[in-house]
């Protein structure tokens, strides 16, 4: 059973990395030309990883991505957002999820106005032609 303290820790970050999240997309949405490409260089830099999985299919079909996961930040305690992709390979859902050493990972509770927010970071990023 995951103790209290190490479970409030790991949704502190998850709060935290969110928070940072929502002030990165402000600054995006209020930016002029010439700040945009830094912000949106800003966004690339604060995932460590992205990564896409599929569903089951034929080994001689195509690759087709339906979900994806971007790292946040690894160890204890770790943050993700994972969510659905489109056919045109773009972040339908998302949801920002926690867990701190040898846990679970649990989904962090959010407002609608955030996660709106969550997707929009999602969507900067490439999950494949």
């Amino acid at each position: 059973m995951i103790k209290t303290e190490e479970k409030d820790r790991a949704a502190k970050q998850a709060r935290a990395q969110l928070d940072h999240i929502i002030e990165l997309m402000k600054r995006y949405n209020n930016a002029d030309d010439q700040e945009i490409d830094d912000i949106q260089e800003e966004i690339f830099y604060n995932a460590l990883d992205v990564q896409v999985r599929s569903g089951w299919s034929n080994p001689d079909k195509d690759f087709i991505p339906e979900e994806y996961s971007i790292i946040l930040c690894t160890g204890g305690p770790a943050v993700r957002i994972i969510g659905d992709l489109n056919e045109h390979k773009e972040p339908t859902t998302s949801k920002i999820e926690y867990q701190d050493w040898f846990t679970e990972w649990e989904e962090l509770s959010i407002s609608t106005e955030e996660n709106e927010i969550l997707t929009s970071y999602a969507i900067k990023f490439w999950f494949g032609e």
